[in-house]
């Protein structure tokens, strides 16, 4: 009986690993694969275009690089590039190779003797990887004219034969992506790049060959059946998650946590926010749950008297919010830092070594001398870290970019001006940023408006309504993603204040959804959650 079960066991945490992969494709390329010339490249490259395509049991990942060649002894080789080495890194299933286009450039075409060699070296460093990719390689596609010394003489009579040649003598498939754009060259606005339209010529090509490989099928049949598996296994418990009523801890006190800001550790979730137990001067509690529903409170990290002198008497702290630096291992509280009538318009950090403290206080001001008020943090996927924050007596969204150890703003850049936005809360999904936001009416609820970009510092939409016109009786606190085995869920979490006094504040939280630059917003009184598959109900 014991042997059976460790063997259940077995297979069922295989069935995970193997649910929670996805079918790695790296991209390799030179500026077409980047996307130069399309304004929102991260959405409208080709390798994205072409991961939306291929549907959710792929991770499409775009390695591509301007100006880039394949030959070494060429102007701007591919493989001397950190971009190359992180391709390698990403230890993709599936690798998709379009370089030559810039080869054809005489002063690189000088060096052909070299192309046939370079490639199978490119390919070889593929093959040789642990992942033991599907490797394609592509047909550069032909330029409307002659631009920058790329030509299309060159590419027909040099670059293509080079590619069929290692291609036949390394038996390596060849996606012919010249013969797909050949009656697109009206799609190349400078000649040589595809705009928004010719990116999907491009992916659709693409996906029409790699989803018809044999090798690929058999790995997307996999990683269905293993997921079938895993959902008839029962995997994973479902929470039923309630609104409206005061979050109890296991002791069966009220959990007071508003403003709250979340981290996770393990499979737990740190959740820290305002005690308003008492309404003013609030301290900073700190509980911890693996559900959202079940909380162990952890203590007061940061204490009125104790842990700053100031606290409780000249300042009092709103919306702290909590991140995990991997560099320096401490976790970084940061807050608004207020004096009588708001006057003080500051900022304040803490730090500890641990997660649930003790913490001590690190600084307190105004961020880069900016009056701040209403904040939150953002981490982004390459570790960067930003204070976002209401600036300038509320006129203001200010994105403060945060040194490596997080204990200081480094740069301010300013958003939304003029626009009197505060409580703002910032996701990244598909490469997309969204940003929502309430306007400054106190504790009364108000209509929430979202934004989304490609870049934090700029680009970012026009606002726009969603959910009712008081958000529901919220306001944004955060936005939780919860990475499961069969798909990925975010949930908003918010205040409903003064409900009907601001110790009994309620938090809120409901499923939300972002894609392609919008956001379903739709309130829930109660739903199900499945944190290990991520499925909602």
């Amino acid at each position: 009986m014991k042997r059976t079960f460790i063997i259940t066991l077995a297979i069922i945490f295989s069935l995970n690993v193997i649910a929670q992969e996805k079918i790695k494709v790296a991209c390799v390329g030179n500026s077409i694969t980047y996307g130069s010339g399309i304004k929102n490249r991260a959405h409208d490259s080709y390798p994205m275009v072409l991961g939306r395509l291929l549907g959710d049991n792929f991770d499409v990942r775009n390695f591509g690089i301007g100006g880039r060649t394949l030959m070494n002894k060429a102007d701007r080789p591919y493989m001397n590039e950190q971009i190359y080495r992180d391709a390698l890194a990403f230890l993709p299933d599936v690798v998709t190779i379009k370089l030559g286009t810039n080869d054809s450039k005489p002063q690189n075409w000088q060096y052909s003797e070299t192309f046939k060699d370079d490639l199978k070296t490119l390919v070889r460093s593929f093959q040789n990887l642990s992942s033991h990719p599907v490797i394609y390689i592509c047909l550069p596609i032909p330029p409307a004219y002659t631009q920058w010394g790329i030509n299309d003489s060159t590419i027909v009579k040099g670059v293509i034969p080079a590619i069929k040649a290692v291609a036949k003598e390394m038996k390596l498939p060849v996606i012919n992506l010249y013969k797909a754009f050949k009656p697109h060259l009206n799609l190349l606005p400078d000649g040589i790049h595809p705009n928004e339209e010719g990116a999907v010529i491009i992916a659709e090509e693409l996906c029409n060959v790699l989803s018809k490989d044999k090798a690929i099928k058999s790995k997307v049949k996999s990683l269905k059946s293993a997921q079938a598996a895993i959902s008839a296994s029962g995997d994973g418990e479902w929470t039923t998650i309630v609104n409206g009523k005061m979050w109890i801890d296991e002791t069966g006190k009220s959990v007071q946590v508003h403003g709250a800001g979340f981290v996770k550790v393990g499979d737990l979730w740190y959740m820290i926010g305002e005690d308003r137990a008492g309404s003013w001067h609030p301290d900073v509690n700190m509980y911890s749950s693996k559900d959202l529903q079940h909380w162990k409170f952890e203590g007061k990290i940061i204490e009125n008297g104790k842990t700053h002198p100031d606290l409780g008497s000249k300042r009092f702290i709103e919306r702290p919010k909590i991140l995990w630096n991997q560099k320096t291992g401490k976790f970084v509280v940061w807050c608004h830092w207020e004096g009588r009538n708001y006057g003080a318009s500051e900022a304040a950090v803490f730090v500890s070594d641990n997660i649930t403290g003790p913490y001590t206080y690190h600084w307190s001001g105004r961020p880069l001398d900016v009056k701040s008020r209403d904040c939150n943090i953002f981490q982004d996927e390459d570790g960067k870290a930003y204070f976002i924050s209401t600036i300038d007596e509320n006129q203001h969204i200010g994105l403060f970019e945060l040194s490596d150890d997080y204990l200081s703003a480094v740069k301010c850049t300013q958003l939304f001006k003029g626009q009197r936005r505060e409580a703002p809360a910032v996701v990244k999904v598909d490469g997309l940023y969204y940003m929502l936001s309430s306007a400054c009416t106190g504790w009364n609820p108000n209509q929430c408006k979202f934004s989304s970009s490609t870049s934090l510092e700029n680009g970012w939409s026009r606002l726009e309504n969603i959910g009712d016109s008081i958000a529901f009786d919220t306001q944004a606190a955060s936005i939780l993603t919860i990475r499961g085995t069969l798909q990925t869920t975010y949930l908003y979490v918010g205040d409903r204040w003064m409900d009907p006094t601001l110790p009994e504040s309620k938090t809120i939280i409901f499923p939300v959804s972002f894609k392609d630059g919008k956001c379903d917003f739709q309130y829930r009184e109660s739903f199900e959650i499945n944190f290990t598959t991520g499925e909602v109900r």
